[in-house]
């Protein structure tokens, strides 16, 4: 395998009921957007019963073409919400579980019915893949770690923002301090509409942490000051080969990059330094403490409010004496204030409470954060 070896492979989708909205031609747009229904189902004939702003279809609905298997197909053209039931054609009716119509989001784009209940990504797993990366910036290498979500290989044409992470040994099921649970944490999100998905390539960082993810020099540890090299080779030599690897949206407002503690740290630190690459960060916990809080300092002395969007957030507790950063993340918070920025557009802060500085509390919050990061 090369140094900047990436592979693809398949991913097997649940029973499900998919909806696709795509973009329309201009002509077509004061009808709203183009719909596209898909439904598996072991009926002979199903049909879609459709209700849009003019009205429901007639009874028993439009009549959906078989596609592959279980899988049948119609469009529509919708504005705004959608409501919808099935049938065989004749008496027999699916509906949503607790009774009722499905209904779909105004801004639905993909929607997956399953069991009676909407979701709006595939339900199921994503792909999950580890390969060596050979940094020329920092003369080593890494393991990267690279989350396909679900349904990338059924959806040649779609591109999905990226999420980098530092600590990709910590990332995902089974990682180290029994990991963020990244991958189910963003399957949930999207499943119930409130984040898009995303790619997600975690950097492994466990080897040289200190050093690669500290903007400076510290006395009281002993180490640090490699991040500038480290995020520059990021920059310059991983994303690319992503970009080229796997279908992403590569403009700074779909990349982002996001971690913990010292990652949280070096997160801000890109925020600062290369806004014009990532459009969003997402620090938690961030060691705001680094240097005498010079990062607190930056942020204050800057002349102008940071581009990138800034999600983060601490717990307010420790073991031992020690806490979370809560302070330091409240002090960030009031920085942002002061210079204008719109809570909710420019930046989130979230306090924990009862949270400590570890990975379990991290796997709690991060669904949440994401979901500020790509929102539906």
């Amino acid at each position: 395998m090369s140094r900047h070896a990436f592979t693809t492979g398949s991913v097997c989708l649940a029973a499900l009921v998919l909806v696709t909205a795509s973009a329309t031609p201009a002509r077509a747009r004061e009808h709203g957007r183009k719909v596209i229904i898909n439904y598996k189902s072991g009926w002979q004939r199903p049909h879609a019963h459709i209700r849009t702003q003019s009205g429901w279809t007639r009874t028993p609905g439009v009549g959906l073409s078989h596609q592959t298997h279980q899988w049948w197909r119609t469009e529509t053209q919708a504005r705004g919400a959608l409501q919808l039931l099935f049938n065989n054609g004749d008496k027999a009716w699916d509906k949503p579980a607790g009774g009722g119509n499905y209904r779909i989001k105004p801004n639905g784009r993909e929607v997956w019915v399953e069991g009676g209940f909407v979701h709006y990504a595939p339900p199921g797993a994503g792909r999950l893949q580890t390969n060596n990366f050979f940094f020329h910036g920092i003369n080593d290498s890494r393991p990267i770690s690279v989350y396909l979500p679900a349904g990338y290989d059924q959806n040649p044409n779609k591109r999905y923002p990226v999420l980098y992470m530092t600590d990709g040994q910590n990332a995902f099921v089974g990682g180290v301090g029994g990991g963020w649970h990244v991958n189910r944490a963003i399957e949930h999100a999207t499943a119930i509409g409130r984040a898009r998905q995303a790619i997600v390539v975690a950097v492994h960082t466990a080897k040289n942490r200190i050093h690669d993810l500290t903007p400076s020099f510290d006395a009281s540890v002993g180490g640090g000051g490699g991040a500038s090299k480290f995020l520059g080779a990021i920059v310059s030599e991983l994303k690319p080969q992503i970009d080229r690897h796997f279908r992403t949206l590569a403009d700074r407002d779909n990349t982002a990059l996001g971690g913990s503690s010292l990652g949280g740290l070096f997160a801000l630190y890109a925020a600062r330094t290369r806004p014009d690459v990532f459009g969003g960060v997402l620090p938690m916990s961030p060691s705001l403490w680094w240097n005498n809080e010079e990062m607190l300092h930056a942020f204050r002395n800057d002349r102008h409010k940071p581009r990138a969007r800034i999600i983060f957030d601490s717990g307010d507790s420790g073991e031992n004496g020690a806490t979370d950063g809560v302070k330091q993340t409240e002090a960030l918070r009031d920085i942002f204030v002061a210079k204008g920025m719109r809570f909710g557009t420019d930046y989130t802060h979230f306090t924990a409470r009862g949270h400590a500085h570890k990975e379990k509390y991290w796997r709690e919050r991060f669904a949440d954060r994401y979901s500020e990061l790509f929102p539906y």
